[in-house]
């Protein structure tokens, strides 16, 4: 009994052995190699419109055992890094689902990091601090509409004044590979009184915010849309001048109605409006007008364009 169960135990160790050599070449001969990516060029130029296989182009990937498997290569991810690069990742595969990743500088030559576009003056009835938001939009070149992924940063939160006046905020957004774009704007929070509705003049703009090429020509006055006095509207007329400029129109030029649908009452001279600005059209950066607007009853109205010089 004793030499059965002696052969038995001897049969079953060298079926252990020979079951953990075996697995033993298995595992080390087994493929857990990635292929190797490599680029012709660290960095290229491209356009946005470009299709991934541009993308790709001096790009292949080799496996020390399935041989070239460039055909396994795919765009992973672009994204701007830290200092304003764009870096597109590569990926590869070989027949072990072994991965390899990649990257190099991408240049997209026709770019640009995502505008804001302001849709009315940001002037608010005390209290309607949400109203902010409806009045914000934002389009990239890569990703289109990106509005609903706008933030908006109270720099003024930590501030006890809560009255009317203005204040401080920054307009945020990212698009798909990272880029945010950032704009610092004044926001005004006033009383909904009698008089503030009938005789404060209302600026209203072509554009509340502008975006400008380094270098372009600029002129305040070319923003100018229209001046609301309590219901009475009147657009702006070269042909007539002077601080007090403001003319009621016929009855037949009265009854037209802007593209927005509002019946005009009159014209008002350039000159009506004055302006404040600090734009330097040949430095890129951020800047302000203001614009300011008095009655002759001394009621001054003011409303602001934010510039900026790319």
């Amino acid at each position: 009994m004793r030499r059965i169960r002696s052969l038995i135990l001897i049969v079953f160790v060298l079926t252990l052995g020979v079951f953990g050599f075996y697995i033993g070449k298995t595992y080390l001969g087994r493929d857990i190699e990635g292929p190797v990516i490599t680029c012709k060029d660290k960095s290229i130029t491209a356009s946005i419109e470009d299709s991934d296989a541009t993308l790709l182009k001096g790009v292949k990937a080799a496996d020390d055992v399935d041989g070239d498997v460039s055909s396994s290569l795919i765009i992973e991810s672009i994204r701007m890094d830290e200092d304003g690069r764009c870096l597109v990742t590569y990926a590869a595969f070989d027949r072990a689902n072994n991965v390899s990743k990649a990257s190099r500088t991408v240049e997209f030559e026709d770019y640009r990091s995502p505008h804001f576009t302001i849709s009315k003056p940001l002037r608010f009835v005390l209290g309607s601090k949400s109203d902010i938001l409806k009045s914000l939009r934002a389009t990239d070149c890569i990703d289109g509409d990106i509005t609903n992924r706008i933030k908006l940063v109270d720099k003024d939160k930590d501030s006890e004044y809560t009255g009317a006046g203005i204040y401080n905020y920054e307009i945020q957004v990212t698009n798909s590979i990272g880029d945010m774009a950032v704009l610092p704007v004044s926001v005004e929070f006033y009383a909904d009184t009698y008089e503030e509705r009938l005789f404060y003049p209302n600026i209203y703009l072509k554009s509340y915010v502008t975006y400008i090429e380094k270098g372009a020509d600029f002129a305040p006055k070319n923003y100018l849309d229209s001046v609301k006095i309590g219901n009475q509207l009147y657009i702006f007329d070269e042909n007539i001048s002077g601080e007090d400029g403001i003319e009621d129109a016929s009855a037949e030029s009265a009854a037209q109605m802007t593209e927005e649908g509002k019946q005009i009452t009159g014209v008002i001279s350039y000159d009506a409006v004055k302006y404040q600005s600090n734009v330097k059209p040949d430095e890129p950066g951020i800047y302000t007008v203001e614009y300011s607007c008095t009655t002759k009853d001394n009621y001054t109205g003011t409303t602001q364009m934010t510039v900026v010089v790319e």
